[in-house]
């Protein structure tokens, strides 16, 4: 019976009797299905069971459904190129293609759309419908064009195929393509409106653009004008014709720009074209102008990062960078503030002025942590940028906080066994241990309790109390031995023990093995006392040589320290020298000496780093190229010395052949430049 499928049309009505002879267990029925050139999908035939004789009775399923399967494909339609073009004025006819199936009649919608054509001003917008009978793989539309003024650039609009019909398809993949619409004059224009460039980069690449016809020969003038930019100071005036030879679209000129090192706003060069031949005439971009991008801006300065972290006793390095731009000295303030950190007791409190010369990006400061044998965890100190001069910005991050980790551990309390004996009427001993760690003074509480078969007061007496721990190095050992067991006794295992004799001596060492001073500044240095506290002791300090304390210090450089009862620090103070000289970095040792009532601990040397400040500057020459007459018979090179003038510094020249040939064309000539201090 139908279902989707009619009979006569889809298929033959078939009916009948299925006759199964004893043992038999299947018959077939054949339907006959009526072939057409219609694209009409999938269509359903009903089938049915009925009445069983013979003792036989229905099972399931006693329907089922025949699909016939649509043989027919309306195809797919797709444009017959991705692009067309046409000269401005003229009648576009665009192909649509059918293919992969063509039963039955099909339909499909087309459209066109703006791009950079404009519909009404440069073609007539259109739309329609292609019909395509049994059988039909092709059709055509039109779009026409008009005709604008000379100059005018190609053009482009959009095409469209949507909306097809009769079981046909339009794949994402070819339901569009593009017209172009090609100027019938060719037109010569900037191909962008500004060309921003680094003034490092030594010049500027300018681009004209050909558009329309490329048949023929044709050219045009260029030349640049004062913008903000100043021909001879920030660039090099240019002018000249480009010409394009038949099938030449891309034509290029360049503009040199001159280098300096002064910060100063972005500069315009203004770029003009003119003077069309060739039956050529100007695009709508016929004027343009170059960015000088400045490459000499004060920049932004900020921390490297956000957080650091340094173990206690060692030394931060922080970093402060410059972005954005190096021209220029400029400065920057920076300060260490207490968090959980104390000054003086976890650092030394440190703050002073970064300058970075012209061309420096980078500069570092150091703070001093403290070193102590007390369990205080982790404490932080934050650092803080402020009052950038010279034009400098602040950047992000401003703050930045240093953890100082600690490196003490209290260690572990407990029993030294889970089970002690004692003989009834005897003192029990019971050992506490401490273990993973011994710095700081740690107490533990203990108590006898109820919870064991034992009763308070009947079996043992109650105790409880407080062990205390405060030596945290230093300390000696006794050795224990039991021998000789006697009345049948054996020796069991442990049969030695360690009794430990903490040492509380008062010892005294540098805070740090190295400490860094600018050169002109004063170094502040720490000593600190450790063990016991009662007493006062003395410790004399110098360097290690006074002939080098000399060459970077003014003033003492030695003395006597004294630490009265309960002091755990002094400081004593060196002011260095300042010149004006590029010496670099010099280094002072440092030495404690002759304890009273103390002893030394490491580190009892430590060295101080003096910091030079001043900086000896970059030599180069004056400009990239140089030229002379040859009948002048001499040509000038100048060498300049930037970015720092301390100390006395050489550079070597030399000459050597470009398309000058030396002994024909010059004397072959080498040196050294020699600059002063200052120069």
């Amino acid at each position: 019976s139908d279902g989707t499928a009619m009979a006569g049309r889809d298929y033959v009505a078939t009916a009948g009797t299925l006759t199964f002879a004893a043992n038999q267990l299947s018959r077939t029925v054949t339907v006959p299905l009526v072939r057409n050139a219609v694209v009409d999908g999938v269509l359903t035939v009903n089938l049915t069971l009925s009445a069983p004789t013979g003792g036989a009775w229905l099972g399931s399923p006693a329907t089922a459904v025949l699909n016939i399967v649509d043989d027919d494909l309306g195809g797919m339609f797709r444009f017959g190129a991705a692009s067309y073009s046409v000269t401005e004025g003229g009648l576009a006819t665009i192909t649509v293609l059918r293919a992969g199936g063509a039963a039955g009649d099909v339909t499909v919608n087309f459209t066109t759309a703006d791009a950079t054509a404009t519909a009404g001003t440069d073609y007539t917008a259109t739309a329609g419908t292609l019909s395509f009978g049994a059988g039909e793989m092709s059709k055509t539309f039109t779009v026409q064009t008009f005709a604008n003024a000379a100059g005018e650039r190609d053009r482009t609009l959009g095409l469209t195929l949507s909306g097809p019909s009769g079981g046909s398809a339009v794949p994402a993949t070819s339901a569009t393509a593009r017209l172009t619409i090609l100027a019938a004059t060719p037109a010569l224009e900037f191909s962008a409106p500004a060309y921003p460039v680094s003034e490092a980069l030594g010049g500027a690449t300018v681009t004209v653009v050909r558009s329309g016809p490329t048949t023929g020969t044709i050219s045009v003038g260029f030349a640049t004008a004062d913008g903000t930019a100043v021909a001879g100071t920030d660039y090099t005036a240019t002018s000249g014709v480009l010409t394009f030879a038949p099938g030449v679209t891309v034509r290029t000129f360049t503009v040199p720009i001159r280098n300096d090192s002064l910060p100063e706003p972005d500069r315009t060069i203004l770029l003009t074209l003119s003077g069309p031949a060739g039956g050529a005439a100007l695009g709508p971009q016929s004027t343009a102008q170059i960015v000088v991008l400045d490459d000499d801006a004060p920049g932004t300065l900020q921390l490297s990062g956000a957080g650091y972290r340094v173990t206690e006793g060692g030394i931060a390095t922080i970093t402060v960078t410059r972005t954005g731009g190096s021209g220029g000295t400029v400065g920057v303030n920076y300060t260490v503030t207490s968090g959980t950190a104390t000054s003086g007791v976890d650092y030394l409190a440190t703050s002073g002025v970064l300058t970075f010369a012209p061309g420096v990006t980078r500069q570092t400061f150091a703070v001093q942590t403290l070193d102590n044998v007390a369990v205080d965890g982790d404490r932080t100190l934050t650092f803080t940028l402020d009052q950038p001069t010279g034009g400098a910005t602040l950047g992000t991050p401003s703050v930045a906080v240093l953890t100082i980790g600690d490196n003490d551990r209290g260690g572990t309390v407990q029993f030294s066994s889970a089970v002690s004996t004692v003989t009834e009427g005897g003192p029990a001993t019971i050992a506490v241990l401490r273990a993973g760690g011994a710095a700081g003074g740690v107490t533990v509480h203990y108590a006898t309790s109820g919870a064991g078969t034992a009763v308070p007061g009947v079996d043992f007496a109650p105790v409880s109390g407080t062990l205390a721990d405060r030596l945290a190095q230093g300390n000696r050992t006794v050795g224990l031995q039991l021998t000789t067991p006697g009345g049948g006794a054996t020796l069991g295992t442990p049969s030695t023990a360690i009794l430990t004799i903490a040492d509380d001596e008062p010892k005294l060492r540098f805070s740090a093995g190295a400490y860094r001073v600018d050169e002109g500044g004063t170094a502040t240095i720490t000593v600190l006392r450790t063990g016991a506290v009662t007493g006062t002791v003395t410790v004399a300090y110098a360097p290690n040589s006074l002939a080098a304390a000399s060459a970077v210090t003014n003033g003492p450089v030695a003395g006597t320290l004294t630490f009265g009862p309960g002091v755990l620090s002094r400081t004593f103070t060196l002011t260095t020298l300042h010149d004006t000289r590029a010496t670099g970095n010099q280094a002072l040792s440092l030495v404690l000496s002759n304890p009273v009532g103390a002893t030394l601990a490491a580190p009892s040397t430590a060295v101080l780093t003096v910091a030079d400040d001043e900086v000896a500057g970059t030599v180069q020459f004056s400009a990239p190229g140089y030229s002379a007459s040859d009948r002048s018979g001499v040509a000038m090179v100048s060498i300049t010395r930037t970015g720092g003038t301390a100390s006395d510094v050489t550079v070597q020249y030399t000459t050597s052949d470009g398309s000058a040939t030396a002994g024909a064309d010059y004397v072959a000539t080498s040196g050294t430049v020699s600059f002063g201090l200052g120069e």
